[in-house]
């Protein structure tokens, strides 16, 4: 009888039974269980959102960044209580707790990163214009770090620490417009990179500096289905997401593992991407749009915003996807 190691074909990953499972292609996964000694498949099921805990300060236009893609490491800073806020909070899965305050008062900006290394930029300031300045967060308080190029709001963010990207966005200048201009962010300075094809606001990025999406949201004139991706050096159009939104949030990387979901106006309703195409799933429990998002497709987090009018939230939602494992047989 040949060896598991000799069978010829499509290579089947080698897995131990205690590994943590990620987000596998849409198609799943055959693995071989080196602790059961069987043969096993992990497969998508559906995504649920569930209640999670509420934040000490009720606010939205806010930034939210997850550690590792989990609802257990995050955290909130900036946004609209009101008046405009500074305001910092962590959350570990099962309540939120006040750290070490922005530096400056911010709303609309970018946040990008970790929980325990994050990047906020951009965003309307005190008294209300657009900013240029950026701060960074290392677990334990934010300093000031080099401005990006440009004074703009509603921008997008993605990627880590030292190998960020921001871009798009909005200024009060009527004239100026939406932004297409890019920035790629080494962890000191800001290099302007490959421009956006539609300028747009108030619309998420998710990914990576060198691998990331930017789908829907709002353009000089209206709001856009489009979707854009990045490879590091260029933006290229892809499929449209199925409902046009903007103010909206996301969770996840370029390539089949995001979801974006909630949105203006008033949304509940969540779609997952394939690296192919967008899909109708789930809808959160409270329609919101204003909020903050961040974790994977597999795990999401959804924090606060507006249902509307004055009205600011505390909850949270958490998105998880189902991913059954079955063992393979010959019967």
């Amino acid at each position: 009888m040949a060896k598991y190691k000799e069978i010829g074909g499509t290579p089947v990953a080698f897995k131990s039974g205690s590994e943590e499972y990620t987000y596998p292609s849409p198609e799943g996964e055959l693995f071989y269980n080196s602790s059961n000694g069987q043969f096993q498949f992990v497969g998508l099921g559906a995504g649920t959102w569930a209640t999670g805990g509420n934040a000490n300060t009720a606010r939205n236009i806010h930034q939210q960044v997850s550690t590792n893609g989990t609802q257990n490491a995050s955290i909130i800073f900036g946004g609209d209580t009101p008046p405009r806020s500074a305001i910092c909070e962590s959350y570990n899965g099962t309540a939120w707790t006040e750290v070490n305050n922005l530096q400056q008062v911010r709303v609309s900006g970018a946040g990008f990163g970790t929980a325990t290394a994050a990047i906020m930029c951009n965003g309307n300031g005190s008294p209300g214009s657009p900013i240029a300045d950026c701060e960074s967060w290392n677990g334990t308080s934010w300093s000031e770090i080099n401005n990006v190029p440009e004074r703009m709001n509603s921008n997008g963010g993605s990627g880590t620490q030292t190998a960020g990207l921001s871009g798009g966005g909005q200024t009060n200048d009527i004239a100026r417009g939406t932004f297409v201009e890019v920035y790629a962010f080494d962890g000191t300075n800001w290099t302007e990179t490959g421009d956006l094809n539609t300028g747009r606001g108030i619309a998420p990025f998710f990914g990576t500096q060198t691998a990331s999406i930017l789908a829907s949201g709002q353009t000089d004139t209206a709001s856009v289905a489009n979707v854009e991706e990045f490879n590091g050096t260029s933006w290229t159009e892809i499929a449209e997401v199925n409902t046009v939104r903007q103010e909206h949030a996301a969770a996840g990387s370029v390539s089949t593992d995001a979801i974006i979901f909630a949105g203006s106006p008033t949304k509940a309703n969540t779609e997952a991407w394939n690296g192919t195409a967008w899909t109708e799933v789930n809808d959160l429990g409270t329609a919101r749009y204003a909020l903050g998002g961040s974790g994977t497709g597999a795990l999401g987090l959804a924090s606060l915003g507006t249902t509307g009018g004055s009205g600011r939230l505390t909850s949270t939602e958490e998105w998880t996807l189902a991913q059954p494992i079955k063992t393979v047989t010959t019967s």
